[in-house]
């Protein structure tokens, strides 16, 4: 019989990438065609996201904590968490270099 941790460990990971999923791939496509005001399916969209988001760093925060409770400081050195810590450095410059680049094109714009 699996232990508590392991069996939420299971759970938590289903609920965020079903979530995701249920949510990008069905929900929100639905909403878009179904509804005639897109501006709407856009806000119930985003509004899905937002939840889910939440979810995700709920799970991710436990998946961390379990993990690190599982291996120790160990963790740290394993190549799945050095890999997950490369795509989020990746992701902020990226988004910081594109914020910065339409940021400096919508000021030369109004001008």
């Amino acid at each position: 019989m699996p232990k508590f941790g392991s069996l939420l460990e299971k759970i938590a990971l289903t609920l965020w990438v079903g979530g995701l999923w249920a949510i990008g791939y069905i929900a929100a496509p639905v909403l878009f065609t179904q509804l005639a005001d897109k501006q709407l399916a856009g806000n119930l969209a985003g509004s899905m996201f937002v939840v889910i988001a939440y979810v995700g760093m709920a799970c991710g925060a436990y998946l961390l904590l379990y993990r690190i409770n599982q291996y120790g400081s160990a963790v740290f050195k394993q190549g799945f968490f050095l890999g997950s810590t490369g795509d989020v450095v990746d992701y902020a410059r990226d988004t910081f270099r594109h914020t910065a680049y339409y940021g400096r094109l919508e000021r030369t714009s109004h001008a």
